[in-house]
């Protein structure tokens, strides 16, 4: 991949953190499927990923696919 998933979307991971939930969960599920796992990490909002499950899920998915789990 020689140009960044967010980028081509014209948005930082900052930016995703603070999307609406639905909207937030869309995007890393879209950066999860096409393998964008650090991406997919890098966007995770910090401050929710402790109570929500759905959350954590995708975090899991991601360091799998990194093989870091």
């Amino acid at each position: 991949m020689t140009q960044l998933l967010l980028s081509q979307l014209a948005i930082t991971p900052q930016q995703v953190a603070q999307l609406s939930s639905q909207l937030r969960n869309r995007v890393l599920n879209f950066l999860v499927r096409w393998e964008a796992w650090q991406e997919a990490l890098d966007a995770l909002p910090r401050s929710q990923l402790k109570r929500l499950v759905s959350l954590q899920d995708m975090q899991a998915r991601a360091l799998l696919g990194l093989g870091q789990i």
